[in-house]
């Protein structure tokens, strides 16, 4: 069994160690409830739902343990699916390294870095992500916005109309706008 004094700050470390799966859960159920996409729609929700998503991390991912292990490493270590379940269940992020760089599965390793956020209204869709692709092995960054209009835009002021379903990608630094589908403008 772990050396419980080395988990004593943290309730989410201290339960998994004891193997404390009630515990755990009742840790869990206590933080504060992350709003569903449909519950943002203003900038100020959007921050609102930042500050909570960080309050939540704070408990879940939280490494200021030896090895820098989250909860999530711990229980993976320990052989503890359940208490691995609750945790991906409650949203641990398992693209998080430990000190020795040991990640629960490998497939971000490539771009740690990069960022994405996504909105949704009606039909409509827009993502802002900072990777762009690669150039042979290294990465290419740049800010690009990708909006999917399902329900298409009306011409107006000089723009093209847009059919439901197109899918624009506007290049933030070039100050370029294309629709995916058919090419440049």
């Amino acid at each position: 069994m772990e050396e419980l004094s080395k988990y004593s700050h943290s309730p989410a470390h201290l339960a998994v160690a004891r193997r404390d799966h009630v515990g755990l859960r009742r840790l869990l159920c206590a933080l504060p409830r992350l709003p569903k996409a449909g519950e943002v729609n203003t900038e100020e929700e959007s921050i609102a739902a930042e500050v909570t998503a960080d309050a939540v991390s704070a408990v879940i991912d939280r490494r200021d343990v030896p090895r820098r292990e989250t909860p999530l490493h711990l229980a993976v270590r320990l052989r503890d699916p359940i208490s691995a379940e609750i945790l991906m269940s409650a949203g641990a992020d398992w693209s998080l390294q430990n000190d020795q760089g040991g990640l629960l599965s490998r497939s971000r390793r490539i771009a740690p870095s990069d960022t994405y956020r996504i909105w949704k209204r009606g039909s409509n869709l827009r993502a802002d992500m900072t990777l762009a692709g690669f150039d042979g092995f290294r990465i290419q960054r740049s800010e690009q916005t990708f909006l999917f209009l399902g329900e298409g835009v009306s011409a107006g002021r000089g723009n093209p109309a847009l059919p439901p379903g197109s899918l624009v990608v506007l290049l933030h630094k070039d100050k370029e706008i294309s629709n995916a589908l058919e090419g440049s403008w």
